[in-house]
């Protein structure tokens, strides 16, 4: 098996957009980026009015520039306090009152400009983690909050909002938070910790929202369907390498395990020199890939296989390293890294990210014990 590089970035087919991304910002649609330039400028026409938080931005970049002096001389003589008064009190005067002309046309106009204009920069997603899905959800509206009705929230049958009981917790949280004094260390460290369990139940609830059908193999070269849209959390992937477990590539056999005696058969391949089925990422057919790849085509799983708390069987390794990576200043965490992936059960390549480039673990089993070498992928 030929592997270039361990770390290719998988693209999901995420449900809310149709489309498939190495996340959910990729995957994005022209219809999110035009709607969310839509609601901007309409955000940006509300506050241009008097009393709103952009009405100064308004009259300064655009209004004013557009008044002439018969313009000028039009709202002096229907403002009898502006009389007299030079043009700095005129534009103050606009700032907070409405310009005796019609002035709705030109807040439409300069409002889209805005948005349009924040659109072109990426202003609209410049501060989000195009990493974290939720995020970006949020930032373009394919999920949100449910309706607030009297200060309580109201469950919404539309699927892209998260549960009443849920935001209503939140929001409980965030008052208490806002509400509570800071003005010593303990207090900080309580609001923090209050911070952190708003954040951790805002994400796993949109986290549910956001749905991916499937996945392209980067194996194979085709999409992988799952039976039903899932959370990306739920997918069942290698334990050494990350990539999706995926049925059309994992086992080495035509016809699939669909019994518990030939599933232990594939579970006990795991000490052998290769498995019965493996990633065809990294190679690795470990007992967590194994267990995984047999709950993804729904094999009934030995009972003895079921303990969460099982540990990894123990192996006898050494490990060896070419001279080029051992002479690197960092080779102990490197070699530390791949010592601690090693021990967690895995049996294919190990990937480590560093500056120079990828290093890998390459794990291989011998009569007497196992062998990994830790080198560059050009020196296996």
């Amino acid at each position: 098996m030929e592997i270039e590089r361990i770390t290719m970035a998988i693209e999901y087919y995420y449900k809310l957009t149709g489309n498939k991304g190495k996340n959910l910002f990729a995957s994005l649609r022209q219809e999110d980026y035009d709607r969310l330039e839509d609601e901007s400028a309409e955000m940006y026409a509300i506050g241009a009015i008097p009393g709103g938080d952009w009405r100064m931005d308004f009259i300064d970049e655009h209004l004013w520039g557009r008044l002439n002096g018969d313009d000028l001389d039009t709202i002096v003589n229907s403002v009898p306090v502006l009389q007299r008064k030079p043009n700095n009190d005129v534009r103050e005067w606009l700032y907070k009152n409405k310009c005796p002309f019609p002035e709705e046309d030109s807040i439409q106009e300069w409002g889209a400009g805005r948005a349009r204009w924040d659109s072109h920069e990426g202003l609209f997603w410049e501060c989000i983690d195009r990493k974290n899905d939720v995020e970006t959800a949020l930032c373009f509206g394919l999920v949100s909050y449910p309706k607030r009705v009297d200060g309580k929230y109201i469950e919404d049958n539309t699927r892209t909002a998260i549960p009443a009981k849920t935001a209503d917790e939140i929001s409980r949280l965030c008052d208490k938070r806002n509400n509570e004094p800071l003005t010593t260390l303990p207090d900080y460290k309580w609001s923090d910790g209050i911070s952190k369990e708003i954040s951790r139940l805002e994400q796993e609830a949109f986290e549910k929202l956001i749905l991916i059908s499937g996945f392209y193999c980067t194996i194979h070269g085709g999409k992988t369907d799952f039976e039903q849209p899932i959370p990306k959390s739920e997918v069942l992937t290698c334990p050494t390498c990350g990539h999706p477990v995926c049925s059309e590539c994992a086992n080495m056999y035509v016809e699939e395990p669909d019994t518990e005696e030939k599933a232990r058969e594939y579970v006990e391949s795991c000490s052998g020199v290769s498995g019965m089925a493996q990633c065809g990422c990294c190679g690795d057919y470990s007992e967590g890939f194994m267990l995984n790849y047999l709950k993804l085509i729904k094999c009934p799983i030995p009972k003895e296989y079921l303990d969460i708390n099982r540990t990894p069987t123990q192996r006898d390794v050494v490990y060896v390293s070419t001279p080029s990576v051992m002479q690197l200043q960092d080779f102990p965490d490197i070699s530390t890294k791949v010592k601690k992936k090693f021990e967690c059960g895995a049996s294919g390549i190990i990937n480590v990210e560093h500056p120079t480039g990828e290093i890998w673990g390459i794990p291989e089993k011998h009569p007497a014990n196992w062998v990994v070498t830790i080198c560059y992928p050009h020196e296996r």
